[in-house]
């Protein structure tokens, strides 16, 4: 728009990125989301109680793979197994991240984890 185009929907358009294809880039990312939250949180003053801070990090992403992954009728056990294994890995390095966060350690995301 600054440069004086216009912008219209496209209900058709499909943007595409490239998926993360290993556990290292998955854990890359939750790491980054979780620092990118915490900033957020921080400069809104929002989600700063432990009823927030549970629903976010355990309740929520606990419904989110009951319903969409372990009700999947497509999936196999095996398939079911590996993804909620997974998710429970990123879940566990959210809240190692916003621990670390709380408690005081400043990193740099992009230095330390892509």
């Amino acid at each position: 728009r600054a440069a004086g185009y216009e912008l219209h929907y496209a209900s058709t358009a499909v943007v595409r990125h490239p998926a993360r294809t290993s556990v290292r880039a998955l854990c890359q990312r939750a790491m980054r989301l979780e620092y990118a939250w915490h900033q957020l949180r921080t400069k809104a003053q929002l989600g700063r109680g432990a009823r927030y801070w549970l629903a976010q990090h355990l309740v929520w992403p606990s419904r989110d793979i009951y319903r969409q992954l372990l009700c999947n009728p497509r999936l196999t056990l095996l398939e079911k197994i590996q993804t909620a294994a997974l998710a429970a890995l990123l879940m566990l390095i959210r809240v190692i991240a916003w621990s670390m966060l709380r408690l005081g350690f400043n990193y740099n995301v992009r230095a330390n984890w892509g």
